[in-house]
């Protein structure tokens, strides 16, 4: 597939979709190993669907798929949408299906996550048979290490675009029925299902201050002795009662806000990073410092605490929050609040 490699961290591929070098193969090759997917794609049809379905369905009984899709100029078929509320309905949420809110969301990006690796896919193909195998498409399919800057870029991206969807539920299908079967008919009438009230009226999350981000991230193993010492060593952290961690390199950085899941000691709490340094050790370079949010309690990592995120759609599984630390939108945080918020002695 006209492969290149640039460096031991990224390697590309250029899809032309002729041949055997078409997206689709592609794609069902990218989630054969998957542990995750996320797609964005602004039309889909039942053929385009079905190509990959099968595959779909797999990764997401391993861990988790998400599906964004629009209505923009009315080619989304609805028969696409029904087998789409299907796989969504029997995969018990383990595949989940939203609309833009965009009337005109044009976005065409396929993510695929392996536990180190993050495969994406951006081009001109939807997920359609044109889009998935006709000549007329290009795309460029690129392999990241999951912890990457770009990887984590796109991740962000598509989660922005993810908090301005809706689930997709009956009503709107049948909604979208009507308009679309008078939409494509001999003389489309004008008294159309207007788009606005197919998909509400949905506000944007509000953005969040430019001094402030909010992550997910996990500790999931404890650090030698030796990295202790080279932190004790540089930092005054332990002094001050500062927990502390070795990450990847990242762009978090004083003042940001973290949702740490800490597996080691088996609980997670709501933090603001307090500084951030660079060490040379045994276990990593880059280093965070944090500490507890006032006014919020920890929770422990029970079957209830996983479910309440999961019914919030802040996280689909523990493989995910393991594996991907990922940068949150202010709105999903407002949500995490709720979730560790102290109790009032009369609610205890």
């Amino acid at each position: 597939m006209n492969n290149r490699r640039t460096s031991s961290n990224l390697s590309f591929a250029l899809v032309e979709n002729r041949g055997p070098n078409n997206l689709v193969s592609l794609l069902r090759m990218g989630l054969r190993k998957a542990i995750g997917a996320d797609l964005a794609v602004s039309f889909v049809s039942q053929r385009g669907l079905l190509a990959i379905l099968s595959k779909l369905r797999r990764v997401a009984a391993r861990g988790s798929v998400r599906i964004l899709t629009g209505l923009y100029q009315d080619i989304t078929e609805p028969t696409a949408l029904r087998t789409l509320a299907r796989a969504q309905r029997e995969s018990l949420g383990r595949l989940t299906v939203r609309l833009s809110t965009n009337r005109k969301f044009h976005r065409k990006i396929y993510l695929m996550r392996e536990t180190a690796t993050l495969k994406a896919v951006v081009g001109s193909s939807n997920l359609t048979k044109e889009g998935l195998t006709s000549g007329g498409e290009f795309a460029l399919a690129v392999a990241l290490q999951a912890n990457a800057t770009a990887a984590r870029k796109l991740c962000a991206s598509f989660e922005q675009q993810w908090e301005l969807g809706m689930r997709l539920e009956e009503r709107q299908i049948r909604l979208y029925e009507k308009r679309y079967r008078l939409v494509h008919a001999a003389e489309p009438p004008k008294n159309l299902p207007s788009l606005k009230e197919i998909l509400g009226t949905k506000e944007p999350p509000p953005v969040p201050p430019a001094d402030r981000n909010f992550w997910l991230e996990s500790c999931v193993y404890s650090v030698g002795k030796e990295t202790q010492q080279n932190v004790d060593a540089e930092t005054d952290w332990d002094r001050k009662g500062y927990a502390w961690q070795s990450v990847s390199a990242h762009n978090m950085t004083k003042g940001h806000r973290l949702l740490v899941f800490d597996f080691v000691n088996k609980y997670a709490r709501l933090v603001e990073i307090t500084d951030t340094q660079e060490i040379s050790t045994p276990e990593g370079r880059y280093f965070i410092a944090y500490k507890p949010l006032q006014g919020y309690r920890r929770r422990r990592l029970t079957k209830r605490f996983w479910q309440e995120l999961r019914t919030l759609g802040v996280v689909r599984s523990q493989a995910q929050v393991r594996n991907q630390r990922r940068q949150i939108s202010s709105q999903t945080w407002q949500k995490l609040k709720s979730v560790f918020r102290k109790r009032s002695i009369a609610g205890r």
